[in-house]
């Protein structure tokens, strides 16, 4: 889990990404090259970490309190939010996923079984086809 972080953490140093968009979204203040680095590397960047996001998921199995340290760890890098990262079909039973910041997210198909969300915000999360059973 640990080489999870550090290359999620290494991809979005490297391009520095968020701060990017971040400074984008605040003020609008882009130079025509951090655009370009936006529009291309958004799209290549939020495949790559979705498809490695899915995998640990899936890898992690029952283990709820590592899927809720991964879920932490892309809420607090604001991945989620910041490069709306599509999450649909996550495997996301029991996930310890209390007072969890999912606003927004394409959580479409996921499967919340056994998770624990007391607390979260879900609000205008795409939830269409997930499975909350127990």
């Amino acid at each position: 889990m640990q080489v999870y972080f550090d290359r999620l953490a290494t991809l979005l140093i490297d391009k520095n990404l968020i701060a990017i968009a971040n400074k984008f979204e605040e003020f609008g203040d882009t130079s025509k090259e951090e655009e370009d680095l936006i529009s291309e590397s958004k799209g290549v960047v939020r495949d790559v970490i979705r498809a490695r996001t899915l995998s640990i998921l899936r890898r992690l199995g029952a283990d709820g309190e590592r899927k809720a340290s991964v879920m932490q760890f892309l809420i607090e890098a604001r991945v989620v939010s910041t490069l709306n990262l599509d999450l649909s079909g996550a495997n996301l039973s029991h996930a310890n996923l209390s007072n969890a910041n999912l606003s927004d997210a394409n959580l479409n198909g996921s499967d919340f079984r056994s998770a624990d969300l007391s607390n979260a915000n879900l609000s205008d999360a795409n939830l269409n086809g997930s499975d909350f059973r127990s």
